[in-house]
């Protein structure tokens, strides 16, 4: 069998023809992932480098060590993502304006059919669904978000929770999996108790 690089040209063709479904090769996920986010790159050109190689991120802030292995991304304005998030490839990742996304923070939009016991993720059983944040929203870090949770506008996510539903606008969530603590106000203060 022929070889390109130690490796046969069929797995090679496969590999590219998923790169090609997928909206990004290689070479363009190396430019994103290396240089573009790395600290060689000062943030405020980050953001307009960005939207040339086909992640719409124009006025967001983001810190170097993001991952993307998709450039099925679109990140509002004024949006702040720190070091070292995961964006999936599986299908769409929209973050809307003024979001503030914590460090390690991952957006995970792929999942699979589960098959019988020979092999739980079977060959064929994947299922990507998007995600979506809501303008204000807050993702803490280390937080995950799971394929095809929509997080409300306004709404916080404690840092390390697993998001699996959807979070309604203006609510608090946390842990594994995450559940409602409380709806927020625009008052972020604590009430005070007048005993």
């Amino acid at each position: 069998m022929a070889q390109i690089g130690g490796e046969d040209v069929a797995s090679w063709r496969a590999c590219r023809c998923s790169d090609i479904l997928l909206g990004m090769g290689r070479f363009k996920q190396a430019l994103i992932n290396g240089p573009v986010m790395s600290s060689l790159i000062p943030i405020r050109l980050r953001s307009m480098i960005l939207p040339m190689l086909g992640i719409s991120a124009r006025g967001a802030r983001l810190e170097p060590g993001s991952h993307f292995v998709s450039d099925n991304v679109r990140i509002g304005s004024a949006t702040f993502i720190n070091r070292q998030v995961f964006f999936d490839h599986g299908a769409p990742i929209v973050i809307g304006d003024r979001v503030s996304v914590g460090m390690r923070a991952t957006f995970v939009t792929s999942t699979h059919r589960m098959g019988g016991h020979h092999q739980r993720a079977g060959i064929g059983s994947w299922e990507p669904q998007s995600i979506s944040v809501g303008d204000g929203a807050w993702i803490g870090a280390g937080a995950m978000i799971l394929p095809g949770v929509t997080i409300g506008a306004g709404a916080v996510v404690a840092a390390g929770s697993v998001v699996t539903t959807a979070v309604p606008d203006d609510a608090l969530v946390a842990g594994v999996p995450a559940t409602l603590v409380r709806a927020l106000t625009d008052d972020p203060r604590p009430a005070l108790s007048r005993d």
